[in-house]
């Protein structure tokens, strides 16, 4: 509806929604990653790291614009997986200690 009111352009999708949607992505799953790292291991952070990037390709398809899909999947991979590479293999169960123990 709101790509509608734009008359041919995403100008009041992008002011009015967009940027706020994928604000409150980002802190939504800055807070997730901070309590899958204290509770999961290695393994089970990554598969829910995966689901949650498919849940988020589902809801682009189902509920947004096709042209959210990248900024969106940015957001979820910036925030669960890239700022928290270090920290998954240095657990107990990533895979440097994986491999450590072959």
């Amino acid at each position: 509806m709101l790509v509608e009111l734009g008359i041919g352009s995403l100008g009041v999708y992008e002011s009015e929604f967009e940027s706020s949607f994928l604000r409150e992505t980002r802190t939504f799953y800055r807070e997730e990653a901070q309590e899958l790292l204290t509770s999961s291991t290695c393994p089970e952070y990554l598969r829910s790291a995966e689901v949650r990037v498919l849940q988020e390709r589902e809801r682009v398809s189902e509920y947004l614009d096709v042209s959210t899909g990248h900024k969106l999947r940015t957001v979820v991979e910036q925030e669960l997986i890239e700022t928290h590479a270090a920290s998954l293999l240095d657990l107990d169960t990533g895979i440097l200690r994986m491999l450590d123990s072959l």
